[in-house]
């Protein structure tokens, strides 16, 4: 995940399936400052753009929100990066919620069963 720190701005969240994939592989997430707690902040790590390397240590994340077009970008091509880098125009904005799974792998994480789910701020490593 790579955070992007704008504090009376969008923060947007790169979303990917594993570290080691390409941005240009990624999913956009948005997060707007009116629904934005300050406890989300902690994904920023320190720096204005930070990687995390286990920002939960093994724990899958959910991003809730809406869908949004954003058709003032392109995404990647065959040979042609995109900027930002994505893999398509649609994203999550505004970003409702963050919630982080008790379990480990994406699999035991129930998208619909609400007690393996913690909201962000409530969540302890």
């Amino acid at each position: 995940m790579q955070f992007t720190l704008s504090p009376k701005n969008d923060i947007h969240l790169d979303l990917n399936a594993s570290l080691a994939e390409e941005q240009c592989q990624s999913v956009s997430a948005e997060m707007s400052p009116h629904f934005r707690p300050d406890s989300w902040f902690r994904l920023a790590g320190t720096g204005s753009v930070k990687k995390r390397e286990t920002p939960f240590g093994s724990n899958p994340v959910r991003i809730r929100g809406p869908l949004f077009f954003d058709a003032s970008h392109v995404p990647c091509a065959p040979d042609k990066e995109a900027n930002p880098a994505r893999l398509w125009l649609w994203e999550i904005h505004p970003v409702y919620a963050i919630d982080v799974c008790s379990e480990t792998t994406i699999a035991a994480c129930r998208i619909d069963d609400e007690s393996l789910w913690t909201p962000l701020n409530e969540f302890e490593p």
